[in-house]
């Protein structure tokens, strides 16, 4: 097989093809999951890599581990909460309710604990026009009370580490 860093030469030129970030196809989605896999194999655990590696999960879409997307930018956007960093996990936990969104194996506690994070990180990053439109999350904001107490004495969500 080929070397990690030639996996990650070939992506680079790839993406510097005309349309070629337009159109998601299998070979780019397998590039994306290499990089992932690539990620994984460098840094393992490390709560630095964790963007990145949600990232590339993300965008290797339906070929990836059923909830390798979703369960790293959870903890990408745990992370970013606890550095105080609102906005950042914001998009991740948006990321991640768009990959629960794409997957039948997700169960309704995993989405309400996406938006409750997503809700909880737009009401402290104070982003009230983010807030606007979205169906799922004024529901959610309405329920804040019985979901903290859900999440609270699950303390943990089935299905991600």
């Amino acid at each position: 097989t080929r070397s990690r860093p030639a996996v990650v030469s070939d992506f680079m030129a790839m993406m510097r093809l005309p349309n070629c970030r337009a159109r998601p196809s299998a070979v780019l989605m397998r590039l994306h999951l290499s990089i992932a896999q690539a990620i994984e194999e460098l840094y393992g655990d490390s709560p630095a890599a964790l963007p990145k590696l949600a990232y590339h999960y993300m965008q290797a879409g339906t070929i990836a581990p059923a909830l390798a997307a979703i369960t790293c930018s959870r903890r990408a956007a745990q992370r970013a909460t606890e550095q105080l960093a609102y906005g950042d996990a914001a998009r991740l936990y948006q990321q991640a309710l768009r990959a629960a969104d794409d997957n039948p194996a997700v169960d309704h506690l995993i989405r309400a604990e996406l938006l409750f994070g997503l809700a909880q990180s737009l009401a402290r990053f104070g982003d009230d026009g983010a807030r606007e439109g979205n169906d799922d999350l004024v529901i959610t904001s309405r329920l804040f009370p019985c979901l903290s107490f859900r999440l609270s004495a699950s303390h943990s969500v089935r299905g991600c580490r």
